[in-house]
């Protein structure tokens, strides 16, 4: 299949904001960034997950159609298998690390698998969505979404309390299958992109998003789905516009391995004894954030680089059809420069 510039592009846009949204949340457990950081950054909350969940939706109808058996190996548990390698990596990670007041560290690991939140959790959220995909599939597109909606919904609007990951991987199902049933949709809306596109999607997602979090409507809590249908349509047509924007494509096509390894190259950053001894100042907050992040990035590029020759660490140690399994022509290739 020819990959899509765009999506590459709306991908990247995705992982960097998840970057970014991490390395807040960690200058906050060190004074650095103030509570109105922390509060214009959770209004990207209907931005940057709803766009990286509905991307990686876009491309899953052919593989839901698949046997049970060819889901499991290349999509089920490969990802189910990164989940608990990952897990445990961050947690100890965490426990050799100064930065622990996230909930992170070998003490949290108890709780771990009820609470995934002390783990990666948009992989479990992905495993999760391929299991329901499959479940789902004989049905047609309609129930499907009016059946992931109805679990969707009420936790949006807060009518089901639940731990803040599995509320998280309940709200943005539906963002992912409706990233795989409205490919069409999204594909035909980042072919007819512009930026006066942008521009209305932009100002639409920017008025909510200030009746929401600003003005504080009384009803602004039913607009949690709107917002973010608003907000992955801003995702694909920036994305499509985009087109000299190459480096975003080239971190889109990395996101798993920056979304591994950004939390423990944070922590080893913040870890750094004059870095946490800086005070806490706007220009401070401003330069350790943008540091930070391009440290974090580029780190876990080159990490990834070096390690993902070892079978198990990036990728399931079995042989599939998937970017998470072990790659047959890559194996021999690399068998026979040995």
């Amino acid at each position: 299949m020819t990959r899509l510039a765009w999506v590459d592009r709306a991908k990247g846009i995705a992982i960097l904001l998840v970057v970014l949204h991490h390395v807040i949340q960690f200058s906050a457990d060190q004074q650095w960034a103030s509570h109105q950081v922390l509060y214009y950054n959770s209004m990207l909350q209907t931005f940057r997950m709803p766009l990286f969940f509905a991307m990686s939706g876009l491309f899953f109808s052919q593989a839901a159609g698949q046997s049970w058996r060819w889901l499991s190996t290349n999509r089920v548990l490969p990802f189910a298998y990164l989940y608990v390698v990952w897990a445990v990596i961050w947690n100890l990670c965490f426990s050799l690390t100064p930065v622990e007041g996230i909930g992170l560290g070998l003490r949290y690991f108890s709780a771990h698998f009820l609470d995934p939140g002390t783990g990666p959790w948009y992989i479990l959220a992905l495993t999760v969505y391929f299991i329901a995909a499959k479940v789902l599939s004989p049905l047609p597109a309609w129930a499907q979404l009016s059946v992931v909606a109805a679990v969707s919904v009420p936790v949006a609007v807060h009518l089901v309390k639940l731990p803040w990951a599995w509320e998280y991987i309940c709200m943005y199902c539906l963002a992912f299958f409706a990233g795989m049933h409205g490919r069409r949709l999204l594909l035909r809306l980042a072919e007819k992109a512009t930026w006066a596109t942008v521009i209305v999607a932009a100002t639409l997602w920017g008025i909510a998003t200030f009746g929401v979090y600003v003005l504080a409507w009384p009803f602004g809590r039913y607009l949690f789905i709107p917002l973010c249908a608003v907000g992955i349509a801003l995702g694909v047509s920036l994305a499509a516009v985009s087109t000299g924007a190459g480096v975003l494509s080239w971190f889109g096509r990395r996101t798993l391995p920056i979304y591994f390894l950004h939390q423990p190259m944070i922590a080893a950053v913040y870890s750094v004894g004059i870095i946490r001894t800086l005070p806490a100042t706007p220009w401070v907050t401003a330069v350790i954030l943008l540091t930070t992040l391009s440290l974090v990035v580029t780190a876990s590029i080159a990490i990834w680089r070096v390690g993902r020759v070892v079978p198990g660490i990036f990728v399931a140690p079995w042989h599939g059809a998937g970017q998470v399994t072990m790659s047959r022509v890559i194996s021999r290739t690399a068998t026979g420069s040995r």
